[in-house]
């Protein structure tokens, strides 16, 4: 069964000046491709809070030492994800991914979708109107997912799980 692609990204902070330090996503037959983004060469990334590598557990010098160039991760996701829809959980994906292609001075050749209005579309009424439904998902498809939050992979993991039960919750694919 082929799915939507999906879209996840960690950073440096959540500031005006932050900039993507992993980027994962999902090919219509599940398979994740996640790298890390260098900083190197490029001054406008200085930005680095310690509260968020708190949270996604990355370090700078990991991305100076085994992260890719933005030019080599945005052609990556072009020649993957060209043409498709990409879906992506949260508003900052969106301002991290066009500051990926700005920075590696390549046009964008896919669009970026709403996942969460993907996911309400497939839920039935008797879900959606209940006021918290996205949290009570979201943690009912982390109990299925293996892995830590905040590390693009398993967010990205955790994206297709939480699509599958809303599929199977819609009727339109057996439960796994």
């Amino acid at each position: 069964m082929s799915l939507p692609c999906f879209l996840d990204f960690e950073a440096s902070s959540l500031g005006v000046n932050s900039y993507p330090i992993q980027v994962a996503w999902s090919r219509p037959e599940g398979d994740i491709e996640c790298w890390l983004i260098s900083p190197a060469g490029i001054p406008e990334w200085d930005d680095w809070d310690p509260n968020a590598q708190a949270v996604h557990q990355i370090r700078r010098e990991q991305l100076l030492d085994h992260g890719q160039p933005p030019a080599r991760v945005a052609a990556q996701m072009n020649d993957q994800l060209a043409g498709q829809v990409v879906y992506a959980g949260a508003a900052y994906d969106s301002l991290w991914l066009q500051t990926l292609f700005e920075f590696a001075e390549q046009a964008q050749r896919f669009t970026l979708g709403d996942y969460w209005g993907l996911i309400h579309d497939l839920m039935p009424a008797s879900v959606t109107r209940k006021l918290g439904w996205p949290a009570e998902w979201g943690e009912a498809a982390w109990r299925r997912t293996p892995g830590r939050r905040h590390d693009a992979g398993n967010d990205v993991r955790h994206m297709i799980e939480l699509y599958r039960m809303a599929l199977a919750r819609s009727g339109k694919m057996p439960r796994s």
